[in-house]
């Protein structure tokens, strides 16, 4: 009962992995309006790429699933890239941005 608890006062404090890209994704629409099309953009051009070799080479099912899982990772690097070149972008001019990176860079880097 006590373990039960604890978890659920920790599950209040950490968003789950769906909320945090929810949240991650409208603070860098904020910063760049375009993250959306752009996203969506990459994994779509990724999976219609594939699927045009697909076709020409007679195998459009395989190289469909694999462009739709080869889209999904391009779309996912592509949006991890924009949404830390916004939250850097927040940073700039605050006081205590460098500790900051420097911590974010986390290699050795105590501030």
């Amino acid at each position: 009962m006590a373990r039960k608890a604890n978890t659920s006062s920790a599950d209040a404090a950490n968003p789950g992995r769906l909320k945090q890209i929810a949240l991650t994704y409208k603070m860098t629409r904020k910063a760049d309006p375009k993250v959306g099309l752009v996203v969506a953009g990459v994994g779509i051009g990724v999976l219609g790429v594939l699927l045009a070799i697909g076709f020409l080479i007679g195998h459009p099912v395989y190289l469909g699933i694999l462009g739709f899982v080869l889209g999904l990772l391009a779309a996912a690097i592509v949006f991890g890239r924009r949404a830390e070149r916004a939250a850097f972008g927040q940073m700039e001019g605050q006081p205590g941005a460098a500790a900051a990176v420097l911590q974010n860079v986390g290699r050795g880097w105590t501030t």
